[in-house]
């Protein structure tokens, strides 16, 4: 069993961070590959030298030893003696997936049998693989490194300073004095310095940071010089964000003040290259009393959980901009607000009756009054933990460039990934939803639409082929499309290859649009390709994208023209937690049909009702519709009029469907409510609502239901059971 030098919560927090800088590795190691800027190089050598930190301060020495390796050939790579090149990548993304494994390790607090030597060898003989135009001769023994001079190195600290200080900047002398209960100094030290680093630099610690990385030094004082475009209170606030901090000393510096700052040469450069704990140019090896501070500096003592002496300033400061909240608080707090949601409607019900009973007395005014109060706060509310429950696309997004070099590099082609709209934002329920659908249609992308190089060449076309994933909101829906240059597909080739699978027949094909041929892509057991791989053959993967998709209420489309490419246009709804629908009875069942999917409602007499192939349509017009009975449809009681009949008129995509209905009920916010698994699916239902007064109305799933109508010529018989 591994032990780390933290507390359960601290872990919790590294592993939460380590998260996002595994995150925004994958994402500049893909992007040092294919732009081979040096922005993302140091992006990589940051996030490299922050985890090197954080592990070491934990004790995971494997963590620390690969990412100081990483560090070593970045390094290289940003002075220039080392190419960009696709062992260096391939490389890097190894140790990423390495690294991922070692955060299994601490969340298991299992050690597991990964071996880091073949890697570490690699990184050591990338960065030895410096190109020369000639072979130099033997280079003679030197001497070891000489520490340098003191007044050398204070020279560079206040020339960093001075530097610091003529682009505007300031300079402050800070010493931190830990809680005299403090239990992980160390870790509280590097706390310190992360916190600072994001407001600014500290080019002088003692102890430095990589004593405290290694763990070396016991102390309860903590000296550091800080640059940044910042006031005293905002270092002070930061450091206070931190625990069991009991002082914190802080004064700005002028030139005048740097002969007199106690600053202390550095040791020399260890003679190997392998990790030992330490680092940095400007910081010092041994701890050194920094002296106590100018008069003028100014005292802050944070009392934890005691208020503050009468007579002692204490600047006010906050915690922070953000914190980590738990999913399922969110998830919790949304299903408060649906509850609210359903009493609001419900008050709301009940002071129009007292009105119609009591007529306009004063205790009614005041329920009114006090109802219309509650209805505004609680959408207020609702507005407020929908936001909170935004997540950017940005999550999902980010996944795929990695996926997409390493699947073309496999069957050798040539992708150029661009993504677009990921600062999108949607509900995270649907954020989990959508991944693996995007996930299914972007392999197939690279798969069956993307030529071969080689092929590309003969038609003209670049040698690279693009995929654009994009993404945007579209009223109170999310827009997302795949599209890609490749081939395209063939809607005849479609229709053959389905009859050939035996998933529809002749006859049935021939009547086919070419808009309904491609639908066949999505039928279970349907694949193009002539040979199963791992990537594509097997006849799953499309199926599953349109149930995912319209599992959410969205709706997936293709288009395509042969030889051009193909796009995939999917809609997905911001949210699945709360939604506008349309109230409409059968005697005295209730269904709610969300007002995204209506696309009008019409009355109609007994006599525009037409029949076409056995099955009710109408005109609307000059378009036909299919014409279905609710109440025929799951053998309920309905009115039944012989005269005239309210139709919603219910679309996805460009298919249509009208409903029959007994009468509508108005329009209402309901909240979703699965049905579990003692009810189980019903076709066409995604779940249930209580409604105002109590009852409790079933949701229409329109892309379902529609899906099911078009499909199926004697629908009735399919779900009348």
């Amino acid at each position: 069993m591994l032990i780390f030098n933290a507390t359960p919560e601290e872990l919790n927090v590294f592993l939460d961070e380590l998260e996002e800088q595994l995150q925004l590795l994958e994402e500049n190691i893909v992007k040092l590959e294919k732009e081979k800027t040096q922005q993302a190089v140091s992006e990589i050598f940051r996030v490299a030298h922050t985890v090197k930190g954080s592990a070491a301060s934990l004790g995971h020495q494997k963590m620390a030893k690969l990412t100081h390796a990483m560090e070593n050939i970045l390094d290289k790579i940003r002075q220039g003696k080392i190419a960009i090149q696709k062992p260096i990548v391939d490389a890097l993304l190894q140790s990423l997936d390495a690294l991922k494994i070692l955060k299994g390790e601490i969340e298991s607090k299992k050690e597991s049998d990964l071996d880091l030597s073949d890697l570490l060898e690699r990184f050591a003989g990338l960065t030895a693989a410096t190109p020369q135009k000639s072979a130099p001769p033997p280079p003679a023994p030197s001497p070891a490194p000489a520490a340098p001079k003191e007044d050398d190195f204070k020279s560079k600290v206040e020339g960093k300073i001075l530097e610091a200080l003529s682009q505007g900047m300031s300079a402050f002398e800070i010493k931190v004095t830990l809680a005299s209960d403090c239990e992980l100094p160390i870790v509280r030290a590097f706390q310190i310095n992360m916190e600072l680093s994001k407001i600014g630099e500290i080019p002088y610690s003692n102890p430095s940071s990589g004593q405290i990385r290694g763990g070396e030094v016991a102390f309860e004082e903590f000296y550091i010089l800080f640059l940044g475009s910042c006031k005293k209170e905002d270092c002070i606030q930061t450091i206070n964000t931190c625990s069991d901090i009991g002082k914190v000393k802080i004064r700005k510096l002028a030139k005048k003040d740097l002969p007199s700052l106690p600053v202390v040469a550095p040791p020399p450069p260890p003679e190997s290259d392998e990790y030992s704990g330490t680092e940095g140019v400007l910081e010092t090896e041994a701890p050194v009393e920094a002296g106590e501070l100018a008069e003028e500096a100014v005292e802050t003592e944070v009392i934890l959980q005691k208020l503050p002496e009468e007579g002692v300033a204490t600047p006010s400061f906050k915690i922070g901009r953000t914190v980590r909240v738990n999913v399922e608080l969110l998830d919790n707090l949304m299903n408060l607000v649906g509850e609210l949601v359903t009493d609001r409607t419900r008050l709301t019900q009940l002071g129009v009756q007292m009105e119609i009973i009591r007529e306009s007395d004063s205790l009614t005014e005041e329920l009114l009054g006090t109802s219309q109060h509650i209805s505004k706060i609680t959408n207020e509310l609702q507005e407020e933990i929908m936001k909170a429950r935004l997540i950017s696309i940005e999550t999902v997004f980010n996944k795929f460039p990695r996926m997409i070099r390493d699947l073309a590099d496999r069957i050798g082609k040539e992708v150029n990934l661009i993504i677009e709209g990921e600062e999108t934002e949607l509900d995270r329920s649907v954020i989990e939803e959508i991944g693996d659908p995007l996930i299914h249609i972007l392999r197939n992308a690279v798969d069956h639409g993307i030529e071969l190089p080689a092929e590309r060449g003969k038609l003209g076309k670049p040698l690279q082929g693009t995929i654009r994933l994009t993404a945007a909101h579209q009223e109170n829906h999310i827009l997302i499309t795949v599209w890609d240059d490749g081939k395209g597909m063939d809607a005849h080739a479609i229709k053959e290859k389905a009859i050939k699978k035996g998933l529809v027949d002749r006859e049935s094909a021939d009547r086919m649009t070419e808009k309904e041929a491609l639908e066949l892509i999505f039928l279970p057991g349907f694949s193009t390709a002539e040979q199963i791989s791992d990537v594509s053959g097997r006849g799953v993967g499309m199926d599953i994208v349109k149930n995912n998709i319209q599992r959410i209420s969205g709706s997936v489309e293709v288009e395509t023209e042969v030889g051009k490419g193909t796009n995939f246009i999917i809609r997905i709804p911001l949210t699945l937690a709360i939604l506008q629908a349309l109230l409409v009875s059968l005697d005295k069942i209730v269904l709610a049909i969300p007002l995204s999917s209506i696309a009008e409602i019409v009355r109609m007499t007994q006599g525009e009702i037409k029949s076409l192939s056995g099955k009710r349509v109408f005109m609307l017009r000059g378009v036909v519709v299919p014409l279905v009975s609710l109440a025929e449809l799951y053998n309920w009681q309905g009115k039944n009029s012989e005269k005239e009949h309210d139709v919603v008129v219910v679309q996805v995509g460009e298919q249509k469907v009208g409903i029959v209905v007994d009468a509508l009920a108005g329009k209402q916010e309901v909240v979703i409510k699965t049905l579990g698994h003692y009810v189980g699916d019903l076709p066409g239902i995604s779940g249930a609502t209580i409604l105002g007064d109590g009852t409790v109305g079933l949701i229409m799933d329109v892309p379902s239901f529609v899906n099911a109508v078009a499909q199926s010529r004697h629908y009735q018989s399919k779900w009348a059971s």
